[in-house]
């Protein structure tokens, strides 16, 4: 069973914590990714698990054994990094036997390990070029390789995609997601992406200043953010965050935003008090563009003027002035108004998020509605 434990771990820098009381566990066979903004602490705490930084505290198991005082040889982990690392003067084919002869692997068994992952990498044909002659994503694939040939437990990837071009990192997420599928490894991944988080990962832990926000499964990340961060980081584009006032009227309840007040009855009940600061949190997918067409109460409504567009393909990202902030909206191409043109936006209310303004931290609401703000969020990333 390979699993990797963090207890308490740190890392300190003279007198400065950047990593202080980590803890997680990474199960056997698990997809586990680390993601968060530059300067978090997540690839320090790949590499104290890779034993290429000593830690200043706690503990770390791999498979059941304290890896603390040992050496990176001998942690039984391989680590693909950002840069390939690899030989120039070498062929493909000496690059991924490279480890096995430094580990005196006799030639025969060498031959066959480096076929087969040559085979389930689709490097067959390469294996006699070298770097300079293959692409970034073929490097990619031999930077892999040399950790598949180790036969290792742990497989850790520090970036690994952050050097290639959009399509070339589409086309490695699969690459790394079908590898994973096929070897049933333990994998640990650092990305600030937080798009390649959501579609690689079995569960993903968001990282601030060497903190663990939160840790779970991409859609209950997504759909249950824990705080105004994690709200605000994951999700493409991000979530739109206002600050507002929760208001009880007889027996309705609206919210009061600076220069706008909406209706607020979703189906659930929320802990939330009368005259409570909130922060008001909704994804640009789950604002509607309404049209004269439509019958919304115009108190469901929220007006604001067109700033500017980015065109998605089938869909719009709309950037609309509410007021003295700016709202987006990710609506469909069809009858998207003009720039500097009035538009009326209608929220969804039950995929309203509320956080409480003082602590960041997120609202709870028994909500019984199913949520199809993920759905729609994968089908936009697709």
């Amino acid at each position: 069973m390979t699993a990797v434990n963090l207890s308490d771990v740190g890392k300190r820098y003279k007198k400065k914590w950047v990593v202080k009381g980590f803890n997680l566990r990474i199960e056997d066979g698990e997809f586990m990714v680390f993601v968060g903004p530059s300067g978090c602490g997540k690839s320090t705490v790949l590499r104290m698990i890779a034993g290429l930084e000593e830690i200043s505290a706690g503990t770390i198991e791999i498979n059941q054994r304290i890896a603390n005082d040992l050496a990176p040889k001998d942690r039984h982990v391989a680590m693909v990094f950002q840069n390939y690392a690899l030989y120039p003067h070498m062929t493909v084919y000496e690059n991924l036997a490279f480890a096995l002869k430094m580990h005196k692997v006799p030639q025969d068994q060498i031959f066959t390990l480096v076929r087969e992952a040559a085979d389930i990498l689709e490097l067959t044909p390469l294996l006699e070029r070298k770097p300079s002659e293959i692409s970034g994503g073929q490097r990619q694939r031999v930077a892999m390789g040399r950790a598949i040939v180790r036969r290792v437990q742990v497989f850790l990837f520090d970036e690994p995609l952050s050097n290639l071009d959009a399509q070339l990192r589409t086309q490695m997420r699969r690459e790394i997601k079908r590898l994973h599928n096929k070897l049933k490894s333990t994998m640990i991944y650092v990305t600030h992406d937080q798009i390649e988080a959501m579609t690689l990962a079995d569960r993903i832990v968001v990282m601030k200043d060497g903190d663990i926000h939160q840790a779970g499964s991409p859609i209950d990340v997504y759909q249950n953010p824990v705080n105004v961060f994690v709200a605000g980081f994951i999700g493409s584009p991000h979530m739109n965050l206002f600050p507002a006032t929760f208001h009880k009227i007889e027996k309705s309840s609206v919210l009061e935003a600076e220069h706008w007040t909406i209706p607020f009855s979703p189906k659930g009940q929320w802990d939330v008090l009368p005259g409570q600061e909130v922060i008001l949190g909704i994804r640009p997918n789950d604002i509607r563009l309404a049209t004269p067409h439509d019958s919304f109460p115009q108190s469901w409504l929220v007006e604001g003027t067109l700033k500017f567009v980015e065109i998605l393909g089938k869909q719009v990202l709309m950037h609309v002035i509410v007021g003295g902030t700016t709202l987006q909206a990710l609506v469909d191409n069809v009858h998207v108004p003009k720039i500097g043109e009035p538009v009326r936006l209608a929220f969804d209310r039950v995929a309203i998020h509320l956080f409480d303004a003082a602590t960041q931290k997120t609202l709870k609401c028994e909500n019984t509605v199913e949520d199809q703000s993920y759905t729609n969020y994968l089908r936009s990333v697709a």
